[in-house]
């Protein structure tokens, strides 16, 4: 079979199972179904960032794991901390999907130690270790996060190019992580390497939106980049269950092979 034509008709499969879900309600309890790994101590053992357990879920239903694409997700400051089982039922794309016991991803999510940002080189040596260990397709990996998981997308992705498929920050930004105004060219280019769909609410009174429209601005002045950036006029900081709760953002994330 063609391969474009699976993924096509794949992809308007899982996202139909999706949107009934939305529409007809209705969540069962996911913690139990998401499972907690642990990165080795021969990789973590220097981390002061990120804890070495992260939460994994991989619906199989049949196919093989390798053929599923990588997400990742990027949880923000209120979640940081050490105890990774309290992120089961707060992460946006677990709950969307396992609502309805189908994923056309595999899902990942780290976690942050209480107090510190994500750190890229960190979260570089945890893909890595994740890319060795496989069961994923690791020629087909997403990056999102909101708020702060917003920013650790954009700096991660401004340091490691060539490595995502695409970027979603929600509600996200540049300017808490560093000194600089903004990015060094090096890395506005890194990040214009993607293509990136940012989200953010035009009340944010958290992460103002002009911190999303600065990246689109940046991104935009490298040249003629696949960049988009959604702004909702009546929503504030909290304008993750909008993003997350769109089909079209994962049918977005699925197109970019």
């Amino acid at each position: 079979m063609n391969k474009k034509f699976y993924l096509a008709n794949s992809s308007r499969r899982y996202l139909w199972i999706l949107l009934a879900g939305f529409i007809w309600g209705g969540q069962p309890c996911v913690a139990d179904e998401i499972e907690v790994r642990r990165a080795p101590k021969r990789v973590a053992k220097n981390w002061t960032h990120i804890q070495p357990e992260y939460l994994h879920y991989a619906p199989a239903r049949g196919e093989q794991l390798e053929q599923k694409p990588l997400l990742i997700f990027l949880h923000g400051a209120g979640q940081r901390g050490d105890h990774i089982n309290q992120l089961k039922t707060l992460i946006p794309p677990f709950r969307w999907f396992i609502s309805q016991g189908i994923s056309p991803f595999v899902i990942v999510a780290p976690q942050c130690k209480p107090e510190v940002f994500w750190s890229p080189d960190e979260l570089d040596e945890w893909l890595d270790y994740l890319i060795e260990e496989g069961g994923f397709d690791k020629e087909r990996i997403y990056l999102t996060g909101l708020s702060m998981g917003g920013y650790g997308t954009i700096h991660w992705g401004a340091q490691r190019a060539k490595t995502f498929k695409a970027l979603a920050p929600v509600c996200g930004g540049w300017g808490r992580y560093e000194g600089a105004d903004k990015p060094s060219m090096t890395k506005r280019k890194n990040l214009a390497s993607h293509p990136i769909w940012l989200f953010h609410g035009a009340l944010d009174r958290v992460v103002l939106a002009s911190e999303s429209k600065r990246v689109r601005d940046w991104v935009k002045a490298i040249g003629d980049m696949e960049i988009k950036c959604t702004i909702y006029p009546d929503l504030g900081h909290n304008c993750w269950d909008a993003a997350y709760l769109n089909p079209t953002l994962y049918q977005w994330f699925l197109s970019h092979e």
